[in-house]
C-alpha cells in the first residue's frame, strides 16, 4: 500500500505531523489527509498502516469506502497482558521523530532492522547510538504516562526484587523496585513488551509499573547476583 486517506477530526494537524516525519501528506476536497509515499519508502508503508490502525484512525481506501480500525476484543475472548497505560498514545519512534532525538530515516532503518532481528525498536536505537538511554527511559515514560525512575538514585529493595525470580526479571528486563501504597513497583525497561507484562503478571498480578534504563535494571540483576554468590553458607 503505497498511499492512504485518512479521516481524522483535526486534518491539518496530522498532515503536519507527518511532514515533521518527512512523509508528503495533503488535505484533498473531502477533508481526509492523502499520505502518498514514494517507491524508496515501501517499508514504511506496513508501519504508516499499523499506526493508523493503533490511533484508531480510519483508513479510506479508493472508492469512498471506510475501513474503520478494528474493534476491540470481546470480554469473553482470551485474557490479555495487563495495561498499565492509556491506549492510543503514538508510537515511540514517532515521538523520537517530533522531539528530534531521531531522523525520520534513522527510525525507518532501525525498524527495518527490528523485524529482522526481533529486537525491540529501543535496543536498536541503543545498539546503534543513536540514542542516549535516558533519552529513550524518558521518552517512553511520556509516551506511556508512566513515571521515570533513575535507579541509580532510588535503589532497589533486595526483599522485593525477590518477589520475582531473577531469570525473569533479565530475561524481560524488569524488577521490582520497592512498595508505593502498599503496591509493588515494577520497573520495566520496555513495558510495551506483551511478553515480558504476562510473565511479571504470573507472579505479580497487582503492580505499579514504572520505566527505568536497560542497562540499571541490568545491573541491578548483576549486583544482587554477586550478592548472593557472597552470603556465607547458613549456619546448621
Amino acid at each position: 500500500m503505497d498511499s492512504f486517506r485518512l479521516r481524522v477530526t483535526e486534518p491539518a494537524l496530522l498532515r503536519d505531523y507527518f511532514g515533521c516525519l518527512g512523509v508528503p501528506a495533503e488535505i484533498d476536497g473531502d477533508g481526509l489527509v492523502v499520505v502518498a509515499l514514494p517507491e524508496r519508502h515501501a517499508d514504511l508503508s506496513e508501519y504508516l498502516h499499523s499506526w493508523s490502525i493503533s490511533n484508531s484512525v480510519e483508513v479510506v481506501a479508493d472508492g469512498a469506502a471506510a475501513v474503520p480500525a478494528p474493534a476491540p476484543a470481546s470480554a469473553s475472548g482470551p485474557a490479555s497482558a495487563p495495561v498499565f497505560f492509556a491506549q492510543g498514545t503514538p508510537r515511540l519512534g514517532d515521538m523520537l521523530v517530533q522531539k528530534g532525538l531521531i531522523s525520520a530515516e534513522q527510525m525507518q532503518d532501525a525498524l527495518i532492522d527490528s523485524r529482522a532481528t526481533g529486537k525491540r525498536l529501543g535496543e536498536v536505537l541503543l545498539e546503534r547510538r543513536w540514542l542516549f538511554e535516558d533519552e529513550l527511559a524518558r521518552t517512553l515514560a511520556g509516551q506511556l504516562g508512566l513515571p521515570y525512575v533513575n535507579l541509580r538514585q532510588t535503589g532497589v529493595d533486595l526483599s522485593v526484587a525477590r518477589t520475582l525470580p531473577s531469570e525473569i526479571g533479565i530475561r524481560y528486563a524488569v524488577i521490582p523496585i520497592g512498595f508505593r501504597a502498599g503496591v509493588v513497583r515494577v520497573a520495566f525497561a520496555d513495558p510495551t513488551d506483551d511478553e515480558a507484562r504476562e510473565a511479571v503478571a504470573v507472579h505479580l498480578p497487582s503492580l505499579e509499573a514504572v520505566i527505568a534504563e536497560l542497562s540499571e535494571i541490568r545491573s541491578a540483576w548483576r549486583q544482587f547476583g554477586s550478592a548472593s554468590s557472597a552470603a556465607p553458607p547458613a549456619a546448621h
